[in-house]
């Protein structure tokens, strides 16, 4: 078979088999849409099997080998980490496949990520369910071992926000490493730590101990990386960040982004107390990446937080509380009081009860 027929043959099946995928996900069973999605993928993996046989894909984090060929395409490496999320290292398919095999199959996948972290072993439910024709292999975690975790980040959330968070966190111990080991000798990577980190706020159960405390200082790092060196893709990063956030916590990062462009506008312009609110210090990258409403309440939170916070080096003490206020007729006791010979004597026309 010519090499580009192949190519084109195993497009269709990714192509259709997302397609199913995406109408199982989003319709009940037995609906229209679901059932000619199912009908369409197995006619296409008939026509791809009697040209190959039956194949055996490995599933990497975002491709799919087969043979000697990687199919790279996005709807491959969309059932590749399908795959990877329920912990299979790859999927066998042999003639004969059936609709209510591959729809077990795809419903398998179609879960959200907390119910797949929780589901156990792939290979073992679709055994259980009875499916001869579709099977995979589970991931081998003896061989797993702990790396950097720049390797296992690449979440669509955060983008390279969450590679450079995982690595502060880690350093500063916010992120315990024996933590991080578990979670991915599991089975689950470092982008998905760092995702369930952002939806609960540190909330989650999986998280316990240590995942409030992570998360808070995640909220100050996003900020510190990003005015180490504010451009746009980081501000990009930033306001994917922003948009994984709860509500309260949205709030929570405004705040830091506020001081943060109070601390970075006085430290290149010392005694410009609302230049970052004009659009410097890499403001104006946040505002162009960032919703118009979420931009206006950062505007107004940076032109406070420029009013109180210090630049570095600034030893002048905070503004003291106003003094008590002294009534002009306590005044003129005072005065006639430290006017005569005894102080201890009030003053002609005083009481002891005055105040």
């Amino acid at each position: 078979m010519a090499p580009d027929r192949l190519e084109t043959l195993f497009g269709e099946l990714f192509r259709d088999l997302a397609i199913a995928w995406r109408a199982l996900s989003a319709y009940p069973r037995g609906h229209p849409a679901a059932v000619a999605g199912l009908a369409k993928s197995c006619a296409t993996i008939a026509r791809v099997l009697a040209e190959t046989g039956g194949i055996e894909l490995a599933a990497t984090r975002e491709t799919l080998l087969w043979n000697e060929r990687r199919f790279t395409s996005p709807t491959a490496a969309q059932l590749a980490k399908l795959l990877r999320r329920r912990r299979a290292a790859g999927l066998i398919v042999d003639p004969g496949v059936t609709q209510e095999e591959l729809e077990t199959f795809l419903r398998a996948l179609a879960l959200d990520n907390r119910s797949a972290r929780a589901a156990g072993s792939l290979a073992v439910e679709l055994a259980g369910a009875g499916l001869l024709h579709l099977r995979v292999t589970d991931l081998d975690y003896s061989s797993v071992a702990l790396v950097d975790a720049d390797e296992e980040i690449a979440t669509p959330a955060a983008g390279a926000l969450a590679s450079r968070l995982v690595r502060k966190l880690l350093a500063t111990g916010a992120l315990p490493p024996a933590a991080l080991a578990a979670w991915i000798t599991s089975g689950r990577n470092a982008a998905e730590l760092m995702q369930l980190l952002l939806d609960s706020g540190g909330a989650d159960p999986a998280l316990a101990g240590w995942g409030p405390a992570a998360f808070a200082a995640a909220l100050r790092a996003a900020v510190e990386d990003f005015f180490e060196s504010p451009d746009s893709e980081r501000a990009a990063g930033i306001a994917s960040f922003h948009q994984r956030l709860r509500g309260g916590d949205r709030d929570r990062l405004i705040l830091e982004l506020a001081l943060g462009a109070a601390r970075s506008s006085a430290s290149s312009s010392p005694g410009a107390a609302t230049g970052a609110a004009s659009g410097s210090s890499g403001v104006d990258e946040l505002h162009a990446a960032l919703p118009a409403q979420t931009v206006a309440e950062l505007r107004q939170a940076i032109v406070q937080a420029s009013v109180r916070a210090p630049g570095p080096g600034d030893t002048t003490a905070a503004a003291a509380p106003a003094p008590p206020r002294i009534t002009a007729q306590q005044l003129a006791h005072l005065r006639r009081a430290f006017a005569g010979d005894d102080l201890d004597t009030p003053p002609e026309g005083a009481t002891s009860t005055e105040s």
